[in-house]
């Protein structure tokens, strides 16, 4: 079973977008998500992808940035239209963003 069957829409999404940033703060991950529920909610799901061993997180300061603990290929989870809002990363560019200028204490 490939993870796109696994995870819940919100879930798809925040994987999408970590996919695309390669990591990214929880504000971050709120910001990109179409008609987001709360940053609160936001942090939560991330959490829990966490507790699903989906994402990992370092400490950047006081805050925390989120990554995959996987490839998009290996997860099995294909881009799906509509998922991300505007000003995230290109493909080509993931990796690239070093996120840790500000962020939230997930």
């Amino acid at each position: 079973m490939d993870l796109q069957s696994q995870l819940s829409r919100r879930e798809r999404q925040i994987m999408d977008i970590i996919y695309r940033r390669g990591r990214a703060f929880v504000w971050e991950v709120h910001q990109d998500i179409p008609n987001p529920p709360s940053y609160s909610a936001v942090r939560a799901m991330m959490r829990i992808l966490e507790e699903k061993g989906y994402l990992r997180h370092e400490k950047a300061g006081n805050k925390y940035v989120y990554s995959s603990t996987q490839s998009r290929r290996d997860a099995g989870l294909s881009a799906a239209k509509g998922n991300a809002g505007q000003g995230s990363l290109p493909d080509h560019q993931l990796g690239q963003q070093a996120g840790f200028l500000e962020g939230d204490s997930g």
